[in-house]
């Protein structure tokens, strides 16, 4: 959302209130798959390369993967207040990565910054 921001893209959702015989549709959704991710922080350009982190992958078992900072393993980062206040808001980081299906009577149009649609729906597309 910040990147359509950034570049000056208006995201609008628009619902059909009487879509199913006058009246608004159920929303269903249903998931797929999911991972979570501990360790990083969901803003790419904030986490470190591999070579930064003790890997812990159970995504097979668990669905799940922790990112471990090297730097935790320096006794040393214990002893100052201002590492130690870092390495325990590194530990509350979690990303949540789902695959999930969703029908609703919501639909989506991003338009540029002079209003224009940057794409079209289909004639015959129903909500």
């Amino acid at each position: 959302m910040n990147q359509l921001k950034s570049e000056g893209i208006e995201f609008v959702v628009e619902e059909d209130l009487f879509a199913n015989r006058g009246k608004p549709i159920a929303i269903e959704a249903n998931m797929y798959d999911h991972i979570i991710i501990k360790g990083l922080s969901p803003v790419r350009r904030e986490n470190g390369t591999e070579e930064d982190y003790f890997i812990s992958n159970e995504i097979n078992g668990y669905g799940y993967i922790s990112y471990i900072p090297k730097y935790l393993a320096d006794p040393n980062n214990f002893v100052d207040p201002n590492v130690e206040k870092h390495i325990h808001e590194d530990a509350h980081k979690l990303v949540f990565r789902a695959y999930v299906n969703f029908k609703t009577g919501y639909k989506i149009y991003l338009k540029d910054k002079y209003g224009k649609d940057l794409f079209d729906y289909p004639n015959d597309y129903s909500w």
